[in-house]
């Protein structure tokens, strides 16, 4: 996370009122803990997390998120909203949760079919949140699609970063980026230009 202050303080600043937007696909440990660095640098933003693991977002994710101001959890299909307690804090963490199992398609042929689970409605359902994202991760599954869909909702200035990167199976949907970058082994990140690609790089390491 230490790559992106700089940036983020950035776009919260050029952002207005709104603050920082941010989309996460694939909710877990990382939405915890970015946000707080979020609220502790007192960066004003919006983080929208998407999670189909009803099982996990409830054992692993519910109970420190709605323990903490500006926590939000939606169940998508029970139609139900549960909010953390009342505060003061200019950030707001939302986890939309959808009520489907655990996919592992990494374990073998036994578990091949949850590669074409439907996932359509985790995968479009930024489209329809009606935002614009300032930086997007893409750590859960269906990372080729939501790749393709974060270019297709990206403005000028918004960066997109790959968990996993490696994985060739990624590839094709990496390559139609502008400009990208390996950060490390793991980690890429993609952008509509070179410039918005520095400007999230800026500080990394003493490079841009």
């Amino acid at each position: 996370m230490t790559w992106s202050k700089p940036y983020s303080s950035t776009r919260a600043s050029a952002a207005g009122g709104r603050g920082l937007r941010v989309l996460e696909w694939g909710a877990g440990l990382s939405t915890l803990s970015f946000s707080a660095i979020l609220s502790e640098e007192c960066i004003p933003f919006h983080w929208l997390a998407l999670e189909y693991d009803r099982g996990f977002c409830d054992s692993s994710i519910a109970p420190a998120l709605l323990s903490r101001p500006g926590g939000m959890l939606r169940y998508v299909e029970d139609d139900r909203t549960v909010s953390g307690p009342p505060g003061t804090g200019t950030g707001k963490t939302e986890v939309v949760c959808w009520n489907r199992a655990a996919l592992r398609p990494f374990l073998g042929e036994e578990h091949l079919a949850d590669r074409s689970a439907d996932l359509d409605a985790y995968v479009d359902y930024p489209g329809s949140a009606g935002s614009e994202f300032d930086v997007v991760l893409v750590d859960g599954r269906k990372r080729r699609r939501c790749l393709l869909t974060a270019l297709d909702l990206a403005d000028e200035h918004t960066a997109v970063l790959l968990h996993d990167a490696s994985r060739t199976y990624y590839h094709p949907a990496m390559r139609e980026y502008p400009a990208s970058r390996f950060i490390g082994d793991e980690l890429w990140i993609g952008a509509a230009s070179e410039t918005t690609l520095a400007m999230a790089l800026a500080g990394q390491d003493g490079r841009a």
